[in-house]
């Protein structure tokens, strides 16, 4: 299985993005990326971008907002979809989370 695209991502995070209603760019620059972007009405952003699986067999998700938070986080395949929840709810502002 080739582990250097996001193909075997792409089932995984196509339904968790149509389920949270956002939409996740797929090309930046002509290159393959996942990243998802939200503007506030003020104009301020949130993002969170997903590599492609490294040699450890780990997705890294990276998260940011507008308020300097950030977040970094490597998880395995199979805990990608809940991550992302966590993360996506962290980016947001949702239920207090403590992720950091």
């Amino acid at each position: 299985m080739d582990y250097t695209d996001y193909s075997v991502m792409d089932p995984i995070l196509m339904p968790w993005a149509r389920k949270r209603g956002v939409h996740i760019y797929m090309l930046h620059q002509d290159c393959d990326v996942r990243l998802i972007s939200i503007a506030e009405p003020s104009g301020q952003q949130r993002q969170m971008s997903i590599d492609p699986i490294d040699d450890n067999r780990q997705v890294r998700i990276r998260a940011s907002r507008f308020d300097g938070w950030r977040l970094d986080r490597s998880v395995s395949l199979a805990e990608l979809a809940n991550v992302l929840d966590e993360v996506y709810d962290a980016m947001m502002g949702a239920g207090g989370s403590s992720l950091r």
